[in-house]
């Protein structure tokens, strides 16, 4: 018995999430993730485009400044303030975790900043329960430890845009051991003020300095590799449905597409 590729499809990017969430799987959505694959726009995070205004075809005025959602805001906030400034140059940055510490799930928080999301931070972390909200730890993503829905995020993100891609940038950052304590509560009322606390880190040894960086290498090369996998492996999955249903494609007029990992 052959693969189904829209079993083993939704199965990938269902991983990490509570409960399955459907997926809609055509000719014409398959043909689009390979194209949205073929041509991502994928980064360090020290590389984002928002200081690179002369990379390739982009023009200084393809260059954003953004609301980064980090740690203190909720997903709703940072959507009403750029609802307010209501400027075609200023959108949001989604980060893969930081929506953790404002005591909100990855995947709403997500689909709430969407209309305004242009660049993206790629990593991995765990919810740690500190009283009545949450902190995060940094670790490998896409490892065990990693508990975000990375593969339905980066595909959700992928895929916006109706004919060419919403996010400009996807900005791969590796923190492992990076730590960052609750900043939001679940008893909190509307428009709280926040309290002061320490800044969030990643902790640094000078005696075990060599070690740390040597690790930081590796984590970073770990990381450009779990990408491309994964992209690798979605890129597949919809080459194989258009390969499986070619009737449906010719009659729609559409091509296959070859992956470039």
């Amino acid at each position: 018995m052959g693969i189904n590729p829209v079993s083993k499809f939704s199965q990938l990017i269902n991983n990490n999430l509570p409960k399955i969430e459907p997926i809609v799987f055509d000719a014409a959505i398959a043909q689009k993730l390979c194209n949205r694959i073929d041509g991502i726009q994928l980064y360090a995070h020290s590389c984002s485009l928002i200081h690179n205004l002369t990379h390739g075809s982009l023009k200084p005025t393809d260059a954003l400044e953004f609301a980064y959602q980090h740690e203190e805001l909720k997903s709703t906030e940072i959507v009403q303030m750029l609802k307010e400034v209501d400027h075609p140059r200023i959108n949001a940055l989604f980060d893969f975790t930081n929506m953790i510490n404002a005591y909100e799930q990855p995947l709403p928080a997500l689909r709430i900043m969407v209309p305004y999301t242009r660049q993206v931070h790629l990593k991995g972390a765990k919810a740690i329960k500190e009283g009545k909200g949450y902190g995060q730890a940094g670790v490998v993503q896409g490892s065990v430890e990693d508990e975000m829905p990375y593969a339905r995020m980066l595909y959700e993100l992928l895929m916006l845009g109706e004919t060419k891609p919403q996010v400009i940038c996807f900005a791969m950052e590796q923190e492992v051991n990076y730590y960052s304590p609750a900043y939001r509560r679940a008893d909190e009322g509307e428009n709280p003020i926040i309290p002061f606390r320490k800044p969030s880190e990643t902790p640094y040894n000078e005696a075990d300095g060599e070690r740390i960086l040597l690790n930081e290498r590796h984590w970073a090369s770990n990381q450009v590799n779990f990408i491309k996998r994964l992209l690798a492996e979605m890129h597949w999955l919809a080459t194989l449905y258009l390969e499986i249903n070619k009737k449906e494609i010719s009659q729609n007029g559409q091509q296959s597409c070859f992956s470039p990992f």
